[in-house]
């Protein structure tokens, strides 16, 4: 029997957590249809991570390197050569090359990049009333990214236009052919800019990673132009997207949890610990799309060779089953392994950054202000798998 599950439904999108719930505690694990597609909706934490964690799941179909609908267009090369949708052996090769500029020391070299933009942008609030997505975080994630690619931040800001309608991409179940058309349209101005930015690097001692990587992997013949211009594309929304919904988030979660805040100001060390918290809490991104290539068993299903299984990891980061009241914020709660950032071999490559952009965001927030108020609703993205605030308005209070 298949259940109603509408990922455009705009009541989902604005509140998934109750559907979530009702889901875990009936159903668990069902079958649900997309478009054409038979699609394993799973919920639990423990189901979620044994697909995750499974060196056979794939991001592609078994036999597979793009989806249908993308086939021909420069939606396919993007798709082909993005980390995020690399299957071995090809995602084993260039995510080490990755990797290698996402090091630790490389990571702790970005700390001053970081903090420096941080306080640069909550210096610039000069008002009580804010807009908080515009004024700080789409700002903080923005500058640093492009910082670290060495692009201007207002090629950045244009890119950041067709990022929305990129984005789309990552659940191609749920693609028309009109949005297919959308989604090609947002690829092309990607991959354009990010082959005249490596075609136009003629400095091999600069140490932006644009160049450090068009003059090492790409130079080296380690990777090929296209899979250099799918890193880089990755980089930019992956290094933006994840770090804005997150802080976004946080002003949110603090708003409506001032006890938290309160606790947060009297005892910094819960920093690192907030940030893991919140994203439990309000999981950047809310579904993922994995193909079993071979039989698993979860707790109530078999899923069977070749099957398209739906990950709602923003259900599994709040199972009542691994988390005791999970639809609450607790800044000491043991958060241990969530979901935020995937798992298994595609585990976020910049999830020590994201996680240093929003220590530094809290380090600001518990240093400046006291209080803060959220005089009326917020506004999402039209998208479940990518539902972060694109509107919130905060009233800040300082100390």
């Amino acid at each position: 029997m298949n259940l109603s599950f509408d990922l455009n439904d705009p009541h989902l999108i604005e509140d998934p957590y109750p559907i979530y719930s009702a889901f875990q505690q009936k159903r668990p694990v069902f079958f649900a249809q997309f478009g054409g597609e038979r699609v394993l909706v799973v919920t639990k934490f423990d189901d979620v991570a044994v697909i995750l964690n499974d060196r056979e799941t794939r991001v592609n179909r078994p036999g597979t390197t793009v989806p249908e609908i993308f086939a021909g267009s420069a939606s396919e090369s993007l798709w082909e050569n993005s980390i995020s949708r690399m299957d071995p052996p090809v995602h084993t090769k260039v995510r080490r090359t990755a990797g290698n500029h996402f090091s630790q020391k490389n990571v702790s070299s970005f700390k001053v990049i970081v903090d420096e933009v941080t306080a640069e942008v909550f210096d610039e609030i000069t008002t009580k009333k804010i807009e908080v997505v515009k004024s700080i975080s789409n700002e903080i994630p923005m500058r640093v990214i492009c910082r670290l690619l060495g692009i201007p931040i207002q090629d950045g800001r244009q890119l950041l236009n067709v990022t929305n309608s990129f984005l789309k991409i990552f659940l191609p179940i749920n693609a028309s052919r009109i949005t297919a058309e959308e989604i090609n349209a947002a690829s092309r101005t990607f991959i354009d800019y990010f082959q005249k930015c490596v075609k136009s690097s003629s400095d091999r001692n600069r140490d932006d990673l644009i160049s450090q990587l068009t003059f090492g992997p790409l130079q080296n013949g380690d990777i090929s132009l296209a899979q250099l211009v799918g890193l880089l594309r990755g980089l930019f929304t992956a290094g933006y997207e994840t770090t804005a919904a997150g802080i976004s988030a946080s002003f949110h979660a603090f708003a409506s949890y001032q006890e938290q805040f309160q606790l947060l100001r009297e005892d910094t060390s819960l920093i690192a610990n907030a940030a893991e918290e919140i994203l439990r809490w309000e999981t950047p991104v809310q579904a993922i799309l994995r193909y079993s290539a071979r039989e698993v068993n979860l707790s109530d299903a078999l899923v069977s060779p070749g099957q398209a299984v739906l990950l709602l990891t923003g259900a599994s980061n709040r199972d009542p089953a691994r988390y005791t009241n999970p639809q609450n914020i607790d800044i000491r709660r043991e958060v241990g392994d969530h979901h935020a950032f995937g798992g298994g071999r595609h585990f976020c490559l910049g999830r020590s950054l994201a996680k240093l952009e929003m220590e530094a965001v809290f380090r600001e927030m518990t240093e400046r202000y006291s209080q803060f108020r959220q005089p009326s609703n917020l506004s999402r993205r039209q998208n479940l798998q990518f539902r972060s605030i694109t509107y919130l308005p905060i009233e800040l209070t300082g100390h």
